[in-house]
């Protein structure tokens, strides 16, 4: 028994540096405010948030909302939910407030998605999960204005816990594989034209008369098979995550190193979201998810990607 605690303990107490904590950060910031703005500018938030009995179409019921028992909901009450995702979101992008402005704009968020009872998927709640993950963490020990304030400079090799990032490296492992054992219907078994299909969808369809796609319909039937089983096989990516931190031991540690998991699973993982992105509107579902994406690279790799890309740069100027 002592073995497995020993290991439970050091996964939980592990530290490394604040930058891929940091990078999460930015990156879920920058998806709820341009989200937000993204309503102003479609014009949706007067005839779609606003009650009823003020003249727009939400519903007097909705989903449980602590903030929203407290405050009410009316149109004013509506648009400082607005300026407040707004100027927190702004706040998180810039790393100001640290733990208190991720907790406060995780509340105005589920507040703001508790109004419309139609409105939003299921990437509302990883949203929401996202904005928790930086409560837990540290994620404004560099690369924020609280780093600055607290050491002069906008940077710091300052440790923090990096349980969270696990935590949100777990996140997308639980979605992807949930999501691939739940694709049951026709279109993903044989003639396999479940993206097809997803294609024709008018709701979703990010262009209109998308029927010329039939033409393509053998890289659309291994679209399809891909998808699905990359989709159902993405928690291997766990078990190499925990292999080659050493968890399984030192010789499984050394196989993981021969072979990254990484660049397959998240190379088809970019292309599906890239297709996805330019033929369907899904609202901020590819945006988020390509957020955890970020979670996915230790934060000596991200230095040294950083390091490499500036060299490039260099080199070319």
């Amino acid at each position: 028994m002592t073995r497995p605690w020993t290991w439970w303990t050091e996964v939980w107490s592990a530290e490394e540096s604040g930058r891929t904590l940091a990078l999460f950060r930015i990156a879920v910031a920058m998806v709820v405010l341009l989200d937000a703005l993204s309503l102003v500018a479609a014009g949706v938030i007067d005839p779609l948030y606003i009650p009823i009995s003020e003249g727009g179409m939400a519903p007097a019921d909705r989903f449980p909302s602590l903030l929203l028992d407290v405050i009410g909901h009316t149109t004013t009450t509506t648009w400082a939910l607005w300026s407040a995702m707004l100027g927190l979101s702004a706040a998180s992008l810039v790393g100001l407030g640290g733990r208190l402005t991720h907790l406060a704009l995780l509340q105005v968020v589920l507040a703001w998605h508790a109004i419309p009872l139609d409105i939003g998927g299921g990437y509302d709640r990883l949203l929401t999960n996202a904005l928790f993950f930086l409560v837990l963490g540290n994620t404004t020990a560099t690369l924020s204005v609280d780093c600055r304030l607290r050491h002069g400079s906008w940077t710091s090799d300052a440790q923090v816990y990096a349980f969270p990032r696990y935590l949100a490296v777990a996140q997308l492992a639980m979605l992807y594989t949930a999501t691939g054992y739940a694709k049951g219907g026709a279109g993903w078994h044989p003639p396999f034209d479940g993206v097809f299909r997803s294609l024709q969808i008018t709701t979703w369809a990010r262009w209109e008369h998308l029927a010329w796609l039939g033409w393509a319909q053998l890289p659309l039937r291994a679209s399809t098979f891909i998808a699905l089983w990359w989709e159902r096989l993405f928690a291997f990516v766990l078990l190499w995550i925990a292999a080659q931190n050493g968890w399984f031991g030192d010789r499984l540690r050394a196989r993981a190193e021969r072979f990254d998991a990484r660049i397959v699973f998240l190379g088809i993982g970019l292309i599906t979201h890239g297709i996805l992105g330019v033929f369907m509107n899904v609202g901020t579902f590819t945006t988020i998810t390509l957020c955890f994406y970020v979670v996915y690279l230790r934060p000596d790799e991200w230095l040294a990607l950083s390091t490499r890309i500036r060299r490039r740069i260099a080199a070319f100027r």
